[in-house]
């Protein structure tokens, strides 16, 4: 039957979010979440690098926690944090992740300045009146 074959193709596709939810991962979204919470009402940086072979659920766990914090920050009545997730398996270089975050702040580069992603992102944030005002 096409509709039942194509009903399976679909849900084994790897970009296909489980109804049942990402098993085995409660711990690791429960201390991400943690992590961001506290940052958020501590109103203070922080980042996170999260590894792991192909397939484990990486990328579905952060997304889950995202919309956690989202939802967490809404009932708090606070602002709703940005949030910027770079998988890093698409990068050529290691520096082109600093164009990346750039990009997340609709910053273009300037062909009269010659200035590296990195010298704009450190130029952007060392000056007070022209940081981003809302959590990242």
């Amino acid at each position: 039957d096409p509709a039942q074959m194509q009903a399976v193709k679909e849900a084994l596709h790897v970009a296909t979010t489980p109804s049942c939810g990402l098993v085995c991962r409660d711990d690791e979204q429960r201390r991400v979440f943690e992590f961001c919470k506290a940052c958020v009402q501590q109103e203070r940086a922080g980042s996170l690098y999260v590894c792991g072979c192909p397939g484990t659920g990486k990328t579905l766990s952060i997304s889950k926690v995202k919309q956690s914090v989202s939802r967490w920050a809404d009932e708090m009545g606070m602002e709703t944090p940005d949030d910027l997730s770079i998988n890093c398996t698409n990068l050529g270089n290691t520096s082109d992740i600093f164009g990346k975050i750039l990009e997340k702040f609709q910053v273009r580069k300037k062909a009269s300045g010659k200035l590296s992603p990195l010298q704009q992102l450190q130029r952007m944030f060392s000056h007070k009146e022209s940081a981003p005002r809302r959590m990242l």
